[in-house]
């Protein structure tokens, strides 16, 4: 009869596999639990890691909410589970369901650089997607903006009111409406 007896090294960090045979360990293996370990749960650790080397809460929320995602829509749940083509036909799914190429190019960067933190970290030892290009940009060449296009603008700056360089988004809505957007022109005014 053949026994197998799993444990966890808390030394190491290992999960520790000993077969037995008739009374008497006949192989001993040794595993890093990194393998073993879930995404989630890796993805729980890099989150940390932005948190520790100060990264906006926005970026952290979006990392950790794409991240979350591309994992639960892929059905990844190890790194072993991972592969090019999964996450090639999944950022394909998200241009055809009508997201933008640039939003799904967003989404591939968020997990290869995630992937690149857990290769240097060692928790795998080759990023597959690291070569994959990002899908064309669509996004339309930047010039005047339209009438509706600046409308948009004044409303969203106004409402989000977000304070960017000491100027809440109310008094920019206001400096563009006067055409005082320029830097010089934001300082002469506060």
């Amino acid at each position: 009869m053949v026994t197998y007896y799993i444990g966890v090294d808390v030394h190491s960090n290992n999960t520790e596999l000993a077969i037995e045979q008739r009374g008497r360990i006949v192989a001993r293996y040794s595993v890093p639990t990194t393998i073993t370990k879930p995404l989630i749960e890796h993805i729980a650790d890099y989150v940390k890691v932005l948190k520790a080397k100060r990264f906006s809460a926005g970026y952290i929320r979006h990392t950790h909410n794409r991240l979350k995602k591309i994992v639960r829509d892929c059905r990844f749940f190890y790194f072993r589970d991972i592969s090019k083509t999964a996450v090639e036909i999944y950022i394909g799914k998200l241009i055809k369901d009508e997201l933008s190429a640039t939003t799904a190019g967003h989404y591939l960067d968020c997990f290869k650089t995630f992937l690149n933190w857990a290769e240097q970290d060692q928790r795998i030892m080759k990023n597959l997607i690291t070569k994959m290009a990002k899908p064309a940009r669509d996004s339309e060449k930047k010039g005047v903006l339209g009438p509706e296009q600046f409308v948009h603008l004044i409303k969203t700056t106004s409402q989000r009111n977000i304070l960017i360089g000491g100027t809440s988004g109310q008094e920019r809505a206001v400096l563009y409406l006067t055409g005082r957007n320029d830097r010089a022109s934001q300082k002469r005014a506060a």
